[in-house]
């Protein structure tokens, strides 16, 4: 976190955007990555022994194998998945399911241009399910959003939405793309869509609560990541926000309370830093001096913000 400092009220906004340019598209990756819709559960392997090479697949095989695949992916188990949704494609190249699939495992392995090619070519296909269509434009949208392409990714996104309002992931990036076009209102009504879909999932409130952060609306944005904190369990990101919103409230014991000795030298430095932007040196420089004292070792980013904190405010400066 690099420091750039203005006393300037005025500035408040633009701090406020420095602080956390780096963070939206983290903040936004919950839930962008794949989500499976059935589950295989455990279920036994499915016997392909009956079928002959390149025979295709009974249609209740099939399905099967498809769930397991489905249930790798959820699980981040990707070569799993891959290896599923391969071999029905391989004896049903039609399949449109499995070719979502496929793509679906290429956006959460990171391989955005091949999962973008295979989105797009489904999009393309005539005589497809509308339901696939609009799954298809919501990966395209996904892949151009997690390479940072806003304008590119909007599009897709809206004609996704359009075809099937249904799909939570698209209004969870929805959300995310009008945060980096800082068109708020529009970022909350998407993540409010999306946590209607999906109250169970953690990412569209951890992005409502950071985009709340980014408006300076920091009370509304700790009531939502405390319900993120909670969805997300052992997931860090709702807790690192919910502490920056503490912390913007000025709040910075409570900021800082419960962090566990591994987490406490980056937890005091963020906390410092935001006391840092506030104008709160006496506090920022105790924040940042202990987060050096707490670190294992050289920690540069808590030396480099209190060098900078010395040279807007002097030793014995004040606040």
């Amino acid at each position: 976190m690099t420091s750039t400092m203005s006393k300037s009220q005025a500035a408040e906004p633009a701090r406020r955007r420095r602080l956390g340019a780096a963070a939206v598209a983290v903040a936004a990756v919950l839930g962008l990555s794949a989500c499976a819709g059935t589950t295989g559960g455990g279920d036994a392997a499915p016997d392909l022994s009956a079928t002959g090479q390149g025979a295709p697949l009974p249609v209740a095989t099939a399905d099967r194998v498809l769930e397991r695949g489905d249930a790798a992916l959820a699980a981040g188990g990707l070569e799993d998945a891959r290896a599923h949704y391969g071999i029905v494609l391989s004896r049903d190249p039609g399949n449109t399911r499995a070719a979502l699939g496929l793509a679906e495992v290429a956006l959460a392995a990171g391989e955005t241009a091949k999962a973008r090619d295979a989105f797009a070519a489904l999009a393309r296909q005539p005589e497809v399910p509308p339901s696939v269509t609009a799954r298809a434009h919501q990966g395209v949208g996904l892949s151009w959003l997690k390479e940072g392409q806003t304008e590119k990714a909007l599009p897709a996104l809206e004609d996704a939405v359009a075809a099937d309002d249904g799909l939570w992931r698209a209004w969870n990036a929805l959300g995310a793309a009008h945060d980096r076009r800082q068109n708020w209102d529009s970022a909350v009504a998407a993540y409010e869509k999306a946590i209607a879909l999906a109250p169970e999932e953690a990412g569209p409130v951890n992005n409502l609560g950071f985009s709340l952060i980014l408006q300076g609306r920091h009370q509304d944005a700790a009531r939502h990541l405390v319900r993120a904190a909670h969805l997300a369990r052992d997931m860090d990101m709702p807790r690192v926000n919910l502490r920056l919103a503490l912390a913007w409230q000025g709040r910075y014991d409570d900021a800082v309370a419960g962090a566990t000795p591994a987490e406490l030298p980056a937890v005091l430095n963020n906390v410092g830093y935001v006391a840092l932007l506030k104008g709160d040196h006496a506090d920022a420089e105790s924040l940042l001096v202990r987060s050096l004292e707490a670190s294992p070792s050289y920690f540069e980013a808590a030396r480099l913000n209190l060098d900078h904190l010395r040279t807007v405010a002097p030793a014995g400066g004040g606040a």
